[in-house]
């Protein structure tokens, strides 16, 4: 790590290296398993096998399997056409693939369901970030931050979104003050 090592760096003791996890993968590779003959043999309503659906999408997508997330939650709302979940992982992927306004869509049907999804406006927060969209990215990554003061992802994009609304120093300042209110050290 010594070729990371500036001014805006992170110390090497604070780099976290994700290393894959063959035990959770062989834990969804069975969760897959079992989900997939539940549905099967014993799902009976549209509710059951979009919650299957949804849960099937999920445990793809730990498996980096993209294509068939995107269809298990394409299936989950082809029985389930107002659940919310499902919508926030179609938006994330639509945003990775540059699809802004289809991601935004997606995410405005998920809180158009569910309100108190907070993940949902932490994730289209960041998509009208890059759709320049500052003032409305603030609202959402403020709603998310309301909730999850803890979480440094959210401290990040917050400064870095009002970096772009109002200037360095102040963008800084909100920073200090966040970082300071929820009482990480400083080292």
């Amino acid at each position: 790590c010594k070729g990371l090592q500036g001014t805006f760096s992170v110390p090497e003791e604070n780099i976290i290296v994700p290393t894959f996890n063959r035990l959770a993968a062989r834990r969804d590779q069975a969760n897959i398993i079992k989900l997939s003959e539940y549905l099967d043999e014993k799902a009976v309503t549209d509710n059951d096998k979009a919650r299957i659906f949804y849960t099937l999408g999920v445990s793809y997508d730990r498996l980096n399997m993209e294509v068939m997330a995107r269809t298990m939650f394409m299936n989950a709302l082809m029985q389930k056409s107002n659940y919310s979940d499902p919508y926030n992982f179609i938006g994330i992927y639509m945003a990775s693939d540059g699809r802004l306004a289809d991601a935004l869509e997606a995410f405005d049907s998920a809180l158009e369901l569910d309100a108190n999804n907070s993940y949902v406006y932490f994730n289209r927060g960041i998509v009208l970030y890059y759709a320049n969209k500052f003032s409305q990215a603030r609202d959402d990554l403020l709603a998310f931050y309301e909730k999850f003061k803890e979480d440094p992802y959210i401290l990040l994009w917050l400064y870095l979104d009002e970096r772009q609304m109002f200037d360095e120093y102040t963008a800084r300042q909100n920073l200090r003050d966040r970082f300071s209110k929820v009482g990480f050290s400083k080292q």
